[in-house]
C-alpha cells in the first residue's frame, strides 16, 4: 500500500509503505539505516523488534515505512488499539516506542500515516519517546504527553570525584553494610558474564531469583521456561555475539544476591532488567553492586555513559542527577479531531490520553533502604 505527499521541511515528496510487521526482516536494512541516522541503540535494531513481535506480537502489526525519494525519513511498527486508533508496537519489555525518525515528527506524517494504516483511523500513538533522540513535536495535529521521567549517569573524572558528590546516607549505609558482611565473614564478588556460552545460564539464574520475589505473584518474573525467559537467552546471545552483552552478577560467598542484565555499544550500557534477593533485608545487594559497576565503570574508560530507561525511582537520585522527561506523541488526522479531544479532556480527564505506565525494566525496589 503506497501513498505520497510533499514534506514541507525540504518539499520532497514523501512516500509511505505499509507492510505486515513480518516484513521486519527484510525491511531491516532500511530500519538500521534510520536507527542509525538517529541513535546506534542495541534496543532500537530491528533484530530486537523482530524478537519481540515473534515472542509477544499478536499478528495483526503493521510496519510503515517513509521514504523521501529513496531516503528513508521515518519508520515505525503499529498495532491497532480500538476502531478508530492505532499505537506503536509497546510491549513492556521495550524501554522505547518502535518508531525511528530523522527529526521530529512532521505534520506531513500526522496527516498521511493514519489513513494508510487503516481508512477510518483518525488518530495514532506514538510512545514512550527520548526526547534526546526525537525532538518534541509541534504542530495543530501534534500532541507531546509526557510519559516517565528517567535516569542516567555520565561517566566521567575519576570514581573519586563521582562518589564524593554522593549523598551524606548512601556513602554511610554502604559502607557500614560492607563493614558488617566483613565482620561476618561473607566474602562478596562481582561477575560479569559476556560470553555467549553463559548467557542461558545467567538468564536462567537471573530468572530462578526473580522468580522467589514479589513478580511472581503478578506473573511477570523471567523465568527459564516462559516467554520472557526465551526472548532475553536469545538476545542477548546474539549479542554477546558481537561482544554486546554485559550481565552483572553479585554474590555473598556462593549465593547469588543481586543480577543486572544489560547490553552496551559506543560506550552506552543500558540496564535492560535487575532483580536482587528479597531476602537479603539488611543489607541492599544491588546498591553494593552497583557501587562496584560504577567504580570498575570510572577506572576502565570502556563506558561512558549508563542508561536506566526505567520509571525514575527514589534509588535512582541517590546516584545522579541526570535526569529527563519521556513522552508520547498523539498523532490527528484532523485539526479537528484533536478539538474535540481537548473538549473531552477537559470534561473527563486523561481520556484518550497515553497513561504514566511504568515498564518493568529497572523500576524494581530495593531490599534495604540506603
Amino acid at each position: 500500500m503506497l501513498a505520497t505527499a510533499k514534506d514541507h521541511r525540504n518539499d520532497t515528496e514523501v512516500q509511505w509503505q505499509i507492510f505486515p510487521a513480518t516484513e521486519l526482516a527484510r525491511q531491516r536494512e532500511i530500519w538500521d539505516t534510520l536507527k542509525r541516522q538517529m541513535a546506534d541503540l542495541p534496543i532500537l535494531d530491528a533484530e530486537f523488534f523482530e524478537l519481540l513481535l515473534k515472542h509477544f506480537g499478536s499478528g495483526r502489526e503493521r510496519l510503515a515505512v517513509a521514504l523521501a525519494g529513496k531516503q528513508p525519513v521515518a519508520a515505525g511498527i503499529f498495532q491497532p488499539t480500538g476502531p478508530w486508533s492505532w499505537c506503536t508496537f509497546q510491549p513492556s519489555q521495550a524501554p522505547l516506542g518502535a518508531w525511528l525518525a530523522s527529526g521530529a515528527v512532521t505534520a506531513t506524517i500526522a496527516q498521511t500515516l493514519a489513513p494508510r494504516l487503516a481508512p477510518l483511523c483518525v488518530f495514532v500513538g506514538i510512545t514512550q519517546q527520548d526526547p534526546d533522540l526525537v525532538p518534541h513535536p509541534s504542530g495543530i495535529m501534534l500532541e507531546g504527553v509526557d510519559y516517565i521521567r528517567t535516569a542516567r549517569i555520565t561517566i566521567a573524572g575519576t570514581f573519586e570525584d563521582y562518589w564524593s558528590k554522593r549523598g551524606k546516607n548512601l556513602r554511610h549505609n554502604l559502607r557500614r553494610q560492607r563493614n558488617r558482611l566483613e565482620r561476618e565473614g561473607i566474602v562478596t564478588r562481582l561477575r560479569v558474564v559476556t560470553h555467549p556460552d553463559e548467557v542461558a545460564n545467567a538468564v536462567a539464574q537471573y530468572g530462578q531469583l526473580e522468580s522467589r520475589g514479589w513478580k511472581a505473584q503478578f506473573g511477570t518474573a523471567i523465568a527459564p521456561d516462559n516467554t520472557q525467559g526465551w526472548l532475553y537467552a536469545e538476545w542477548l546471545k546474539s549479542c554477546a555475539i558481537r561482544g554486546e552483552t554485559a550481565i552483572f552478577e553479585y554474590y555473598f560467598g556462593d549465593t547469588l544476591v543481586a543480577s543486572d542484565l544489560c547490553v552496551r555499544r559506543h560506550g552506552i550500557l543500558l540496564i535492560l532488567k535487575t532483580t536482587y534477593d528479597e531476602s537479603q533485608d539488611t543489607t541492599s545487594p544491588t546498591m553494593l553492586m552497583r557501587r562496584e559497576m560504577f567504580e570498575a565503570f570510572h577506572h576502565e574508560g570502556r563506558i561512558s555513559c549508563v542508561e536506566f530507561y526505567g520509571s525514575l525511582m527514589g534509588w535512582h537520585t541517590k546516584w545522579t542527577e541526570e535526569i529527563r522527561q519521556m513522552y508520547h506523541v498523539n498523532v490527528f488526522r484532523w485539526p479537528s479531531v484533536r478539538r474535540v479531544r481537548v473538549l473531552i479532556k477537559r470534561a473527563v480527564p486523561r481520556l484518550l490520553c497515553h497513561g504514566e505506565t511504568a515498564n518493568e525494566w529497572t523500576a524494581e525496589p530495593e531490599a534495604a533502604e540506603v
